[in-house]
């Protein structure tokens, strides 16, 4: 300890902490991951633009339509890197001793709880759309079962539960829809159906246990996930379940007739449906693919680019905030209930997304949300680790 620190604390003066010019020039260094907060940046932005853009379904053979990759694909991205989150709290690319489990679980369980309740909250902004946070905190309690599994397990239960999950949990829906409504859509068909977010997010607790800062880790993720997105979009296109197609998942249509005679055929759907928010197997491989060769490719260019894409990054290391700031600008812009349809709306928000948060990040370092986030999480699991240490006095 040097003797200025001693005389600080001697003195009662706190340590005033680095300078917006160290936090600039520090900002992304190892041991933080600056590749995933571009994938958070994208992630962000991308279901800002789902929001504001007013941007149609994509179509492979018109690239006017290509913008419409933000639909579903931003929020899979989201999930992924949730995942990958979790495995950076609970240890990186150590699995967690059994002992350690009691610490994490408790951090993980405030944490998901206090992310739904600001989802609670920005619900009351009246803004139409499916907020994500909700579930999002759920995912980060239903995931604690997994914290000790290796990479290999998690890829095979994650596939597991895509495939069998998927028809599970639509013949429950086809099944109890009537007497069940809310719990068949939430399981099935809602916007965030846990039959493909549940693996999703154990993909991205996979992948946070890979050395993400070496190339050969990267490009390998960009190269198979990619790889895996374009061969499910091919079948989900060729058996019909692709963007352009009816979608074979809506429940109420099944339900405005009769005839219980098309149960088979959409038990089928829930596996062939690959279009956004449907909840299909095709969607988790197809989307799921595309999430992760996006987080490989921003792990590729994150160290030769990382000056320039520094405010973009800045965005991404507080999603949080920012992901709540877009629904506080589309409230105060356009009022309750109303969304704006512009490629400008979605351009300046996301201008103004990238401007703040990099102000904040030199002036202040880590984002507001997720700094009360961090805090309160961290005092609780504490609190649970002192109490369940013996006494030894």
């Amino acid at each position: 300890m040097g003797a200025n620190t001693q005389t600080r604390e001697l003195s009662g003066q706190r340590n005033p902490g680095p300078s917006p010019w160290q936090r600039l020039r520090d900002f992304g260094l190892p041991p933080r991951v600056m590749g995933l907060d571009l994938a958070r940046a994208l992630a962000v932005i991308g279901m800002a633009g789902a929001h504001m853009g007013g941007i149609g379904e994509i179509n492979i053979w018109y690239p006017e339509t290509y913008f419409g990759v933000v639909h579903g694909r931003s929020s899979i991205l989201f999930a992924v890197l949730a995942g990958i989150s979790v495995a950076i709290m609970t240890g990186r690319q150590r699995i967690p001793e059994r002992a350690e489990l009691g610490y994490l679980r408790s951090k993980l369980f405030v944490r998901g709880i206090l992310i739904f309740i600001i989802g609670l909250l920005l619900e009351q902004l009246g803004v139409p759309v499916a907020i994500i946070l909700m579930l999002y905190g759920l995912l980060y309690i239903i995931v604690m079962p997994f914290l000790r599994m290796r990479v290999g397990t998690l890829l095979l239960v994650a596939c597991v539960i895509a495939v069998v999950g998927s028809m599970v949990t639509m013949a429950f829906a086809l099944v109890f829809y009537d007497v069940w409504a809310f719990s068949a859509e939430f399981l099935s068909t809602d916007a965030y159906p846990l039959s493909i977010w549940v693996p999703l997010m154990l993909v991205g607790l996979a992948i946070g246990r890979l050395p993400l800062l070496d190339n050969r880790v990267s490009g390998a993720l960009f190269a198979i996930g990619a790889g895996v997105s374009v061969i499910a979009y091919s079948l989900s296109a060729a058996a019909g379940g692709a963007e352009g197609h009816d979608g074979p998942l809506a429940i109420e249509a099944y339900y405005d007739g009769d005839d219980r005679g098309v149960f088979w055929p959409w038990i089928w759907g829930s596996l062939v449906a690959s279009y956004p928010h449907s909840g299909g197997m095709l969607e988790f491989f197809g989307s799921g693919g595309f999430a992760v060769a996006v987080i490989g490719l921003c792990l590729l260019i994150a160290k030769p680019l990382r000056w320039p894409l520094i405010p973009l990054a800045a965005l991404g290391s507080m999603p949080l905030t920012a992901y709540s700031a877009h629904l506080v600008v589309i409230v105060i812009g356009w009022g309750p209930g109303a969304l704006p349809d512009s490629y400008a709306a979605w351009g300046w928000t996301s201008l103004g997304l990238v401007v703040g948060c990099t102000l904040y990040m030199v002036f202040f370092g880590r984002g507001p949300l997720e700094r009360g986030l961090k805090w309160v999480s961290d005092a609780a699991a504490k609190d649970r680790a002192e109490e369940s240490t013996p006494d030894r006095t």
